[in-house]
């Protein structure tokens, strides 16, 4: 394993890992979740699969519309946070293939990574509104 590759592929890691964490965490908070759900006119009192699906992609399509640099006070820690998960990902992904395989396996999957977290979000949600969480 050489240095000089890795650390190539560790910044397009890093700046693709950046890039989505902004765009995903512009605005991205519990309470902006509970807006949505009164915005799409659901109800936090069950936890349906319905509900959640509307929810998440009612969260998703604020979030995308937002702007990047509309940051709300826990944007740091949590694009903070991605990034490490991200360069661990490279990392762990690298010990077992190429530099190459490794930074583009973990760059197409870091989108869905925010998706997914998004999601995430929002069945915690609405678990903790019905009480289940």
């Amino acid at each position: 394993m050489t240095i000089a590759p890795d650390l190539r592929y560790l910044g397009l890691v890093v700046s693709v890992g950046a890039a989505v964490a902004f765009r995903f965490f512009s605005d991205f908070s519990f309470s902006t979740i509970e807006h949505q759900a009164g915005l799409a006119s659901l109800s936090l009192q069950r936890f349906t699969p319905e509900a959640w699906l509307r929810l998440s992609l009612n969260s998703l399509g604020y979030e995308l519309q937002r702007d990047w640099f509309n940051l709300s006070p826990q944007a740091l820690p949590e694009v903070l946070a991605a990034l490490v998960v991200v360069v661990l990902g490279y990392v762990l992904v690298r010990r077992v293939t190429s530099a190459e395989v490794a930074a583009a396996s973990v760059m197409f999957a870091t989108p869905f990574v925010g998706v997914g977290l998004i999601a995430g979000a929002c069945a915690w949600v609405l678990a903790r509104a019905a009480g289940t969480a």
